[in-house]
């Protein structure tokens, strides 16, 4: 990445289902956690619009398994994508 073009986590944030993005240093340029009620909706819908984000390069799904997962109000289950964008 070369300063604040690299960023991605604050597009992540507009991604239908993502609630919450951060830019992180290490194998990954961005966590980002969304609400899926399945990895299939998190894989077939989530997922790609990620990896349509200009210059990601790939996306891959990290299922959460703690017990705090579900958000209370949807029941929805939280997962982590990791992204990485292009230098």
């Amino acid at each position: 990445m070369d300063g604040e073009s690299g960023l991605v986590a604050d597009e992540l944030r507009e991604v239908p289902g993502v609630l919450s993005a951060e830019d992180v240093t290490g194998a990954y340029d961005a966590i980002a956690v969304a609400g899926s009620g399945s990895m299939q909706y998190l894989t077939e819908v989530i997922l790609p619009e990620i990896r349509n984000l200009p210059g990601v390069t790939r996306a891959l799904p990290a299922p959460v398994l703690g017990g705090s997962t579900r958000d209370g109000e949807t029941g929805q289950r939280e997962q982590v994508a990791a992204a990485d964008r292009a230098a």
